[in-house]
């Protein structure tokens, strides 16, 4: 996630962020952030000679883009991505939207590396919401290019659905 202070505002000067690739993993841990990403979809795959995997569907911020110009509220570039962790077991769900929309959306991602293996503890801390699992790490693939948001999240359209597609963009 970038923050970009001198960022113009949208309508035609807005310049999207660059990446320099599509698919991120826990050594790019301390460069990301998943603050007020929106979580669409949760998958989880067993596997025949593992314990399984875990994968997320999100619309991760790439970069906030502070008031200026015209606008007087923050803009997003957002794009769809896939958050996948391999090798996974201990998985713990505890999701509580009584009286809530089924809207989740994340405070963060965070890691205690203290498992066997070299394995650690990842928690998506969410609103209202906490998934706890242990894993070697994770990919992230970026599905699509950002696009400009004046909201956090990408609708059903710009995102083009639910997916947990392991294909970065090119």
């Amino acid at each position: 996630m970038t923050h970009h202070e001198d960022a113009a505002s949208p309508g035609g000067s807005a310049r999207p962020p660059q990446l320099d690739k599509s698919v991120w993993t826990e050594g790019d841990f301390d460069e990301m952030g998943w603050h007020d990403a929106t979580v669409h979809a949760f998958a989880v795959e067993p596997q025949d000679q593992d314990p399984g995997r875990l994968l997320v569907d999100l619309d991760y911020i790439v970069e906030w883009v502070p008031p200026g110009g015209d606008r007087d509220v923050f803009g997003f570039w957002v794009a769809p991505a896939t958050l996948v962790f391999d090798h996974a077991w201990d998985l713990m769900i505890d999701v509580d939207l009584h009286a809530a929309s089924l809207e989740l959306q994340l405070n963060a991602l965070t890691r205690t590396a203290d498992q066997p293996f070299g394995r650690s503890t990842w928690t998506l801390e969410g609103h209202n919401f906490a998934v706890k699992v242990t894993s070697a790490g994770f990919r992230q693939y970026v599905r699509a290019r950002p696009v400009w948001s004046t909201d956090q999240q990408l609708d059903r359209r710009r995102r083009g659905g639910i997916s947990f597609s392991e294909e970065g963009f090119s």
